[in-house]
Formats: C-alpha cells, structure tokens, sequence
C-alpha cells in the first residue's frame, strides 16, 4: 500500500486500538486539552475539563466500511469517540 498509513492494517487488534487512543490523546494535547491515559478497564483516556473529569471510550476501525465492535454502553465512559482508517485517508 502507498500510504504512509499502510503500516496500520498489518497490525494486531490491540494495536491498533492502542494507536487510536494515542490518536485522541495527542489531538487533544494539540488542541490543549489535558488528558491522561486511563487507570481502569472501563475507559480508555481521561480528558480534565473545568466541569471534571471525561472519560473517553476509543473505538478504532480499519475495516471499509468501518465497524466498531465491543461497544459498551456509552453511559459508563461519558464519551465515545469512532475512527476509521481506510486504505489511505483517515
């Protein structure tokens, strides 16, 4: 593959997860957003906002189209955030 994101698909699962949430983490940093990898199995990052602590729930797909699977239910991480990365573009 050409893109210079072709490494991804070759990826085990856990992963590939694991650089989606770096994904969010390093966004957030960039939009200077405080946030920290999560300490328990129910989240995976934990953004500090002035209203308190976020708990955000990362799902990262490399399927096309993009599926999203182990889903919990949102209400347990506050937010959830879906991304899919297809053969070239994010």
């Amino acid at each position: 593959m050409d893109s210079p994101l072709g490494f991804v698909m070759h990826l085990a699962p856990r992963t590939r997860g694991k650089l989606g949430e770096h994904l969010v983490a390093k966004i957030a940093s960039e939009l200077g957003v405080v946030n920290a990898p999560s300490r328990s199995p129910d989240y995976d990052v934990a953004i500090t906002r002035p209203s308190g602590l976020t708990k955000v729930e990362v799902k990262f797909s490399t399927e096309d189209p993009p599926r999203f699977q182990q889903v919990r239910d949102p209400r347990r991480q506050g937010t959830m955030v879906l991304a899919g990365l297809r053969a070239g573009r994010l």
